[in-house]
């Protein structure tokens, strides 16, 4: 977890910036880094998990996407999220208190880092520093619990699911392409037959058809 501390660390020094800082900048920063602090620190403890070689592991914190955290945090911290268990899994106070501060500090994040009216002062930073140590300490103590243990197994699957979501629309996608392409070039086919053969008009279909048969790779 070194990655998460240290990310951690590094939010506290961006937050109390010298004078010769650039202020905002470093303040942005801080909570920027505050938010990433956790993120790692909640993805790393999923991979850790996974039995496989770290290679596998690595892979697997790639799969991990803010807004499908964020999706289980809502759950989680509204009380709505019941997870896969038979019966179902108490949720820990400390579990919802984690859910709260990531989605408090993805949105401050989201602020700090692409909209320029908001500017933060030390005090605003330095609470948001707060709840990213206080939902460090809390996962602590649930870390390796069974409900820690499905939050995790579930945001990695919510997070698979999107990507196989996100390859299967690009296969319509390419198919609905393909289709277009098709009926066009029958189209440019059948005008070609049915020109009056007038040099000017073939050669702009017949243009028109070599392009489309360069589509099909024919």
């Amino acid at each position: 977890m070194a990655i998460a501390d240290d990310l951690l660390t590094l939010a506290g020094h961006l937050s109390v910036p010298a004078a010769t800082d650039p202020e905002r900048a470093w303040l942005r920063r801080s909570i920027s880094t505050a938010y990433y602090a956790l993120f790692q620190r909640l993805v790393q403890s999923a991979a850790q998990r996974w039995t496989g070689t770290a290679a596998s592991r690595l892979g697997l914190e790639r799969t991990f996407k803010h807004d499908q955290m964020k999706e289980v945090s809502r759950a989680v911290s509204t009380g709505s999220w019941r997870g896969w268990s038979t019966p179902q899994l108490p949720v820990p106070l400390e579990l919802r208190e984690i859910a709260k501060s990531f989605i408090g500090l993805q949105e401050a994040r989201h602020q700090a880092d692409y909209s320029n009216e908001k500017s933060w002062t030390q005090t605003e930073v330095a609470a948001k520093l707060s709840d990213a140590r206080t939902a460090f300490q809390n996962w602590k103590k649930i870390d390796g619990s069974p409900a820690a243990d499905r939050t995790c197994a579930e945001s990695a699957f919510i997070s698979r699911k999107s990507r196989a979501a996100l390859r299967a629309d690009r296969h319509l996608c390419r198919l609905g392409v393909l289709a277009v392409q098709l009926a066009r070039s029958v189209s440019l086919r059948t005008a070609l037959r049915r020109s009056d053969r007038r040099p000017s008009a073939r050669i702009v279909i017949g243009t028109q058809f070599t392009n489309d048969r360069k589509c099909f790779g024919r």
